[in-house]
């Protein structure tokens, strides 16, 4: 599944989620993700597409709903990712982790204590979270089903 392909499920799900209530609601976007690290240009290149494809969403349905983006850092490190996550998920709806699947299993305990709150993640790959059935939306999380 493509990045394009994800941001638009996960707009849709938000949309869906704002649009039973009056007037357009604002959704608390946390995207955590190495903006500080090394090479952080894949990074980068999708929170810009977050906001691309919100742009584009907007201009389509211009009342539907506000996002507020809140970009934090996690240089794909397990320690960072945990501060961060503890700094963004009070005042986030929708967590977004673009990061590495050691930093993001170094979370996942954390993450499963907010089944209030949807979790997306792209990019890692491991089978340590395969098959559960949790407030996590994947991409490409399943080692096996990936190799075969």
């Amino acid at each position: 599944m493509n990045l394009r392909v994800c941001l638009s499920v996960v707009l849709a799900l938000i949309a869906t989620t704002a649009s039973c209530t009056q007037p357009a609601p604002t959704v608390k976007l946390g995207v955590v993700a190495n903006f500080e690290g090394q090479n952080p240009k894949l990074s980068l290149d999708c929170f810009k597409s977050i906001k691309l494809a919100y742009k584009e969403y907007g201009r389509r349905h211009p009342d539907a709903l506000r996002l507020e983006l809140k970009p934090i850092d996690d240089s794909w490190d397990p320690e960072k990712i945990r501060t961060a996550y503890k700094t963004i998920i009070d005042e986030c709806d929708v967590v977004f982790f673009d990061t590495t699947s050691t930093a993001f299993l170094s979370v996942y305990p954390e993450v499963q204590k907010h089944p209030d709150k949807l979790h997306f993640i792209i990019g890692p790959t491991t089978t340590a979270i395969s098959g559960l059935d949790d407030n996590v939306i994947r991409n490409g999380i399943d080692m096996n089903l990936e190799q075969k």
